[in-house]
Parts: C-alpha cells; sequence; structure tokens
C-alpha cells in the first residue's frame, strides 16, 4: 500500500470497493493474506488498523535498512489496537523444482529423509498462528510424528487414530496415523502410501490438501492442516434450505476441489457435507483417500462411504470406482442443501432403495439446479458429467477462475464466528 504525492488514494477507499478488488484478484486465482505497508516508519497508523481490521488482514510493515537487509514488522488487529504477530521467512523456490523434488524424496525411501511436504503449502482459509498449547496429562503416550507436538487424541477409526498437533511455529495441525497393526501388514502399508502420495500432489483452491506425511515408519501418518471451520453440515442444521445462489456458489467450489482430486487419481467415496468446511473464501473437501483407505484396512467390509450420499455402484460393493461415483453424491449434497433434507427420504432402508431404483425427490428446486442434479443422478456413470462439467454449469466461468466468495447468511457468519 502506497501513499503518492498529494494523494491519500487507498485510505479513502470503501469496504465495498476494497471488497470488489479482493473480488478482482479471487477471480484471477489469488489470495489476499495481508496489506503490506513499504516505509520508514513502522508503526501503524488509526486507518490502517481501522482498513486491515475490517478486512480481516494482517498488517505487514516493510523498511529497507541497506542494500541487502530489510527489517519486517506485523500486527492483527482488534478494536483497533495491533498485536505483534511472528513473521516466518522461508526460501522462495520454484514449484516445478518442489514438486520434482517431493516425488524424488517419496521414491527413494532413504532413512532419515521419510517426510514429505507438500509443495505448495500455504496459510489457507482460517490457519492462523496461536499460542503454544499445553500437552495434556498422558499425551507421553503418543507416537513420536516428525516435528509435530501431539496435544491430544481427537478421533479414532477402523484404520488408525487423529491427533490434534502443533508444528514449531505455532500452526495446528491434525494428523492421521495408521494403526500398528494395520501398519504390519504389508499390503495395507503399501495401500496407505500409495494413497498419501496422491494427496500430496492435490492442490487447489478449494482442497485441505495433506502437507507432510511419514509413510515408512513404524507409525505411518499424514498431516493436513486444521482449520477452524464449520462444515456444511452444521450449515443445513443452523439455516436449513440455503438460497439457490448460495448452493451454486457452493457446488461449484466442492466440483473445482473433486476436479482436482480426480485429476491424481482420487476417488473421495465420502462426499457428503460433513466432510466439507465452510471459510470466508468457498468450501474446503476434506478427507478425500479416507474412505478407500478404510477399504484397504478393512477388506471385509465390502461398503465404503456413507450410505445417504452414496452412489449405486457403492451400494453393489464393487471393489474399483470412477470419479462418477463422486459425481453423484456431489448431486445429493447439492440437493441437499438446496431443500434442507435429502432427496432420498429419510432412514437407511428407505435411503438405499431409492438410490437403487434412481427416485429422488426433488420437488422444490429450481429448474436449473434441478437439471444439474439429474444429470448427477444418472444410473450409468458413464453419462453422468465430470465434476469441471458440473462447476461449469452451476457458475459459469468457475473453471477459469471467475468464482467469488460466497454471499454467507447472517446465520453463517455467526456459525463461523463461533468457531474462531
Amino acid at each position: 500500500m502506497n501513499d503518492g504525492a498529494d494523494d491519500l488514494g487507498w485510505r479513502r477507499w470503501t469496504v465495498e470497493r476494497w471488497t470488489a478488488v479482493l473480488r478482482h484478484l479471487s477471480r484471477r486465482g489469488y489470495d489476499a493474506t495481508a496489506l503490506c505497508f513499504a516505509r520508514d516508519d513502522l508503526r501503524p497508523t488509526p486507518e490502517e488498523a481501522l482498513v486491515c481490521e475490517r478486512l480481516r488482514l494482517p498488517g505487514v510493515y516493510v523498511s529497507r535498512l541497506g542494500e541487502e537487509n530489510v527489517r519486517i514488522d506485523a500486527y492483527v488487529f482488534a478494536d483497533g489496537e495491533p498485536t505483534a504477530a511472528r513473521v516466518v521467512l522461508v526460501p522462495d523456490e520454484r514449484p516445478e523444482s518442489a514438486e520434482q523434488e517431493l516425488r524424488k524424496r517419496m521414491s527413494a525411501g532413504t532413512p532419515g529423509e521419510r517426510i514429505a511436504l507438500h509443495p505448495q503449502a500455504a496459510a489457507i482459509g482460517t490457519w492462523r498462528e496461536i499460542e503454544r498449547a499445553r500437552r495434556p496429562a498422558g499425551a507421553d503416550e503418543t507416537p513420536v510424528l516428525g516435528t509435530y507436538e501431539v496435544l491430544e487424541c481427537v478421533g479414532e477409526g477402523g484404520f488408525g487414530r487423529v491427533y490434534l498437533c502443533q508444528d514449531p511455529d505455532g500452526l495446528m495441525v491434525a494428523v492421521k496415523t495408521l494403526h500398528a497393526r494395520l501398519a504390519a501388514a504389508p499390503p495395507i502399508k503399501q495401500g496407505f502410501a500409495h494413497e498419501v502420495r496422491a494427496a500430496l500432489r492435490v492442490g487447489g483452491r478449494f482442497t485441505v490438501p495433506v502437507i507432510a506425511a511419514d509413510t515408512e515408519g513404524p507409525v505411518p501418518w499424514m498431516a493436513v492442516p486444521y482449520v477452524s471451520a464449520p462444515s456444511l453440515q452444521e450449515l443445513a442444521d443452523r439455516c436449513g434450505p440455503l438460497e439457490p445462489e448460495l448452493v451454486r456458489t457452493l457446488g461449484a467450489g466442492i466440483a473445482l476441489a473433486l476436479s482436482a482430486i480426480h485429476a491424481e487419481g482420487i476417488v473421495h467415496l465420502d462426499l457428503k457435507p460433513a466432510n466439507v468446511l465452510l471459510t470466508e473464501d468457498g468450501p474446503r473437501v476434506i478427507d478425500f483417500g479416507i474412505a478407500q483407505i478404510e477399504r484397504l484396512t478393512e477388506p471385509k467390509r465390502g461398503f465404503a462411504g456413507t450410505y445417504a450420499y452414496a452412489s449405486p455402484e457403492q451400494l453393489r460393493e464393487q471393489r474399483t470406482f470412477t470419479p462418477a461415483s463422486d459425481v453423484f453424491s456431489l448431486g445429493t449434497v447439492l440437493a441437499h442443501l438446496a431443500l434442507g433434507h435429502s432427496p432420498w427420504g429419510w432412514g437407511t432402508q428407505a435411503v438405499v432403495a431409492a438410490i437403487r431404483a434412481g427416485t429422488p425427490e426433488l420437488a422444490g428446486l429450481s429448474s436449473d439446479l434441478a437439471a444439474v442434479v439429474r444429470s448427477c443422478f444418472r444410473p450409468d456413470p458413464d453419462r453422468r458429467p465430470s465434476a469441471a462439467a458440473v462447476a461449469e454449469a452451476l457458475v459459469p466461468g468457475a473453471g477459469a477462475g471467475r468464482l467469488d466468495p460466497p454471499r454467507l447468511p447472517e446465520e453463517a457468519r455467526a456459525l463461523m464466528a463461533e468457531r474462531r
């Protein structure tokens, strides 16, 4: 942010104008992470504090000290008051080189070099640095997970446990481990490694990617950022049926996330509102690949996913699936968000019967949204549209980056505020 010699420029901008600028950046594929002020005086002014606070962005102040040195101070603002924030400098490298290094390290399997990092890992959505948390009593029994400090076990499933952890810089992550008894079985461990390698390659604006992993140790694990945001299931429970425009915007974001996931050969197999987080800039699809890992670890159980959002192929307990299965689930998610209830009825048996018969109840959907949903529900998987085509049908230009952040109702914003 720079002032002209005789012009305060941006200081006179309204919130509406700032919103337009941020929307323009988003359409071009950029995320605004801070406002940067380059000048000798590194003290924030009241006007700068007000703008940063309204936009919910930190202020970064940079002063040149010499030919090769600068000073950088950063602040977050609340009620006009600045609070110093930590600045972490990282080497600047070409994404292509990082991707090549990732693939080299993942394939080499050299002892001591097992941890792989996502080459484009970056702060997203509601990530934020917080004060160091304390480890609870009994945490000493947890495994060593790379450089992450384990805070507590927050969940356990058939394939492993989920730990809330913190990295050395204070960022929160969720680390998902494979049970030791399963890691002792080579086919399962190899399958876990295969799914994690694929997930590490997934990027995109609407995913929460795997950012680090160790698939060769005695306790294989993968780490994803902990995003403090409500799920679309919570949104649906709080708000009921959503406006068609909001459903289209959220649906397009989910579809673009699926497109990025499918591009790496992954089929989610458990797409549902509970597996989509709601952030200021749109939805974030989580847990892709987890259902496939569960299938590997529980070979006697053929079904993968959640019955209410399953495709007919999943109900037939096929051994392999195509991206079309996720597109079917996306249609159910769209209909549920718009109607406020499942298009397949209530009760597991009734839902399963309706999905198998192909008899959704779509009364109440707008005609254009109903057309998209029906295309997702085609019985023949080969006749369903791709996820990218669904995104384009919902919001023309979405695939080219012309997708604005969702316009959320007050109830949704209140729900998000509760999770911050």
